[in-house]
């Protein structure tokens, strides 16, 4: 198997959880206790065991072999060490749970960790959530992490109350059918703000087809023309729409659960939605596009990542490639020609 790809995660399944802790920022329990207690209670919920872990960034090469460079890491490596501790403490009480350190550049060291050892969800602990878009971690990990990534807020709200989820017509998706990634993005949105009994709100952004024409001196189009033109296509979003939030209460009944068409822009609708409900939390998926997958998340994605002010979980749609390796190619090299020293001498 490709060593890039990763299955498609269950709606509601989540097994092995990665939580990625910035000790430089958050040193105690205390300090992120309402944000462990939601990873705990969807731990227990999930029957999923737990991986605490912060990644310290070695020294660049030049001080490879520095003495005051040296001594430095080791320090940041114990005080990372003792915090995890600490942080991990008192969760062990409620779920299996385990406590990694790694080394390198943090997106990277964090994505290749899932490649190896197929994590169902990175969760990040930081306090920059909430401060205009997510960090520029957080975007690497939201387009090139195979996992689903839920970005969360240390100066966020002890409870959710309203959960958003944006969600679009995917290019394939026949007319009158709900597709199946959009389901996906509902039904984790459900299972998320359920933890805090929260609303959810669920929103699909469209436009009419080249609507930037319509107005344009060029095009001689009647004004009836132009109406039956939009209303014809806002009817095949309407009843998209109305066809997810069916499937989705028949899926789970009795859901706290609204379903708003907004025409617009999708950054600006999503952005503009989240103010207004003043969502604690914003679901969508990031899709892959271009000439190297997974190196973009598609523009549109981009501009909400980059717009909203607000913790984010995100979700890779079926068939996602990431353009990280589990290994290094170096370190793929001498594993291999470790096997081989191995096989020769036995």
């Amino acid at each position: 198997m490709n060593d890039n790809l990763h299955p498609l995660n269950p709606p509601l399944g989540y097994r092995k959880v990665l939580v990625l802790v910035d000790t430089r920022l958050v040193a105690s329990a205390e300090g992120a206790w309402h944000c462990l207690d939601r990873i705990a209670r969807l731990a227990v919920e999930q029957g999923a065991e737990l991986t605490l872990c912060d990644v310290v960034e070695p020294p660049p090469t030049e001080l490879a072999i520095d003495p005051v460079a040296q001594e430095l890491i080791a320090v940041r490596r114990a005080l990372a060490r003792e915090r995890l501790e600490a942080i991990a403490e008192p969760l062990r009480a409620l779920v299996p749970l385990s406590v990694e350190l790694c080394e390198g550049t943090t997106f990277l060291a964090i994505t290749r960790l899932v490649l190896e050892r197929r994590f169902d969800l990175v969760v990040h602990v930081t306090n920059s959530a909430a401060r205009g878009g997510l960090a520029a971690t957080d975007m690497h990990l939201a387009r090139k992490c195979p996992c689903a990534l839920w970005v969360m807020d240390t100066n966020g709200p002890a409870r959710y109350q309203n959960v958003l989820v944006a969600v679009d017509r995917e290019l394939y998706t026949e007319p009158g059918t709900v597709s199946r990634f959009s389901l996906q993005l509902a039904l984790t949105a459900l299972l998320f703000a359920r933890l805090d009994a929260a609303q959810v709100h669920l929103v699909h952004a469209w436009q009419p087809y080249a609507a930037d024409l319509l107005t344009h001196p060029r095009t001689t189009l009647a004004h009836a023309t132009v109406d039956r033109y939009i209303g014809n296509q806002r009817m095949l979003h309407a009843r998209w729409l109305a066809g997810l939030e069916t499937a989705v209460r028949e899926a789970q009944g009795g859901v706290a659960l609204d379903a708003q068409l907004i025409e617009g822009e999708a950054s600006a609708v999503v952005a503009a939605t989240a103010d207004r409900h003043r969502a604690d939390l914003l679901v969508m998926g990031t899709l892959a596009s271009g000439a190297a997958p997974g190196q973009f998340i598609g523009h549109t994605a981009e501009r909400i990542l980059a717009r909203v002010g607000i913790p984010v979980l995100t979700l890779k749609p079926p068939g996602f490639l990431s353009p990280v390796r589990a290994v290094p190619d170096d370190l793929a090299v001498a594993r291999a020609h470790a096997g081989e020293r191995q096989g020769a001498s036995s």
